[in-house]
């Protein structure tokens, strides 16, 4: 049953191990990013207790980070050291 918290959601588990189909191998995601959007993504099994590794497209490329949870829902947080770490930083002028 999918997690859904204040418009996010999380799949369960079981869609990252094989059943014997080929349906799906990765966990579909929901959230919320450091610029307040809500994007969609593809993550994999927890690798510790507090994080989720996923990666997700914004602005017309491909970031990686983490999925997490707090009382809010789920929230991505990217990895700072990645080639396009940084994409939720630039700021927009006006």
């Amino acid at each position: 049953m999918r997690q859904k918290v204040n418009g996010t959601f999380l799949d369960p588990e079981e869609y990252c191990y094989p059943s014997g189909s080929l349906r799906q191998s990765s966990r579909r995601f929901a959230a919320r990013c450091p610029d307040g959007i809500i994007r969609k993504g593809i993550c994999g099994l927890a690798d510790t207790f507090f994080s989720i590794p996923a990666r997700l497209n914004a602005k017309g490329k491909t970031v990686t980070g983490f999925v997490g949870s707090d009382e809010n829902g789920f929230f991505f947080l990217p990895f700072t050291y990645g080639k396009n770490g940084n994409i939720f930083n630039e700021r927009i002028e006006t």
